[in-house]
């Protein structure tokens, strides 16, 4: 029901790393609306991937510290500031003619 909020405007095939040589993957912008995308990784999984668990044992094994919790969070933050690092890179990159762009009208 959430995907079916928003609306496929485009997809690329991404070429994958080392590990999952081989397999399909795309990247893909969904827009609820003007200002709202969502971007999406599709990967092809093989046989021993992770699969989703049962939530009642995640929980168990997680036990009630809120380590787990705040670990998340932490590299959530650490992530996101990674990546507004890599932003800036990317568009000083551009802005000089190291990186050619094309943008779409």
């Amino acid at each position: 029901m959430l995907i079916d909020r928003y609306d496929r405007k485009d997809i690329a095939v991404k070429v994958v790393g080392v590990g999952s040589v081989g397999t399909f993957c795309t990247v893909t912008l969904l827009m609820a609306s003007e200002r709202d995308p969502l971007f999406l990784q599709v990967k092809e999984a093989r046989p021993a991937h992770a699969r989703s668990g049962a939530p009642a044992r995640i929980s168990g094994y997680l036990g009630t510290s809120d380590a787990f919790d705040k670990a998340i969070a932490a590299f959530s933050i650490a992530y996101a500031d990674q990546t507004e690092r890599d932003h800036a890179v990317f568009k000083k990159a551009v802005r000089s003619g190291r990186i050619e762009v094309q943008m779409e009208e």
